[in-house]
């Protein structure tokens, strides 16, 4: 560290394996009886006592409707008629090999948040590469879901590899792997903040500040509010 910065330390923090708990979601739920469709848009909702959904597949219908558009999610309700600060980024993801191994491993090193003025990083210990480290700049250019290539994005990962210069002596600091994410922003500072607004109460906002964790909490929140006075959900 360095002699003017700080640290916190949380003993019962951790990470998640975002891909494994997104693969064992979808085993559960296809083993009680869903389907699941690949290379499916959803195009629009025709709201009623029973939901239509099209697609570019066909229409299927529903009684209830939940909505897990992620980066996509302001462009197609802005299509519904529903304005939300939704600002899709790409950021690029390096993994870094250790130059002693198990230097960075489970029980060596922890998940970490890197905070300055300007910017914000993460790491993850060697874990799902052995011996590679995941570190990231948590920032990037704004995209369009669709388009998300093109755009010039070099200067993320350049950023990234000079903090794991300056802050990782025992990494490489030139990552062996690289991987794109692409996920929501509303940064203010550290937190997020979104706006709810009840339908029965459209001039009243309630701002709330929250850690980026909360945000699909929040967020289907939001789509309750807005759709419980269009669709008809049984009781």
């Amino acid at each position: 560290m360095y002699p003017d910065s700080s640290a916190i330390i949380e003993p019962e923090g951790g990470f998640l394996k975002a891909d494994l708990a997104l693969q064992t979601f979808q085993k559960e739920f296809v083993k009680l009886g869903g389907l699941l469709l690949d290379e499916t848009q959803l195009l629009s909702i025709e709201p009623g006592e029973i939901i239509t959904l099209h697609t570019n597949r066909g229409a299927y219908v529903a009684r209830n409707v939940i909505l897990c558009l992620g980066p996509w999610a302001g462009d197609f309700l802005s299509r519904m008629g529903i304005q939300l600060p939704l600002k899709p980024i790409r950021t690029t993801v390096g993994y870094y090999k250790e130059k002693l191994p198990s230097q960075y491993g489970l029980g060596r090193f922890l998940p970490f948040l890197y905070d300055t003025e300007s910017t914000h990083f993460y790491g993850i210990p060697s874990n799902e590469y052995p011996g590679l480290v995941k570190v990231a700049l948590h920032n990037g250019p704004d995209i369009e879901p669709d388009k998300r290539d093109q755009v010039e994005a070099d200067w993320v990962m350049r950023t990234c590899n000079q903090f794991v210069r300056d802050v990782f002596p025992g990494l490489e600091p030139v990552p062996t792997i690289v991987c794109l994410s692409i996920y929501l922003s509303i940064y203010l500072s550290i937190y997020l903040s979104i706006y709810l607004v009840k339908p029965t109460e459209p001039d009243k906002l309630t701002n709330i500040s929250i850690n980026n964790i909360y945000l699909s909490i929040y967020l289907s929140i939001y789509i309750f509010y807005v759709f419980h006075e269009y669709f008809s959900f049984p009781r």
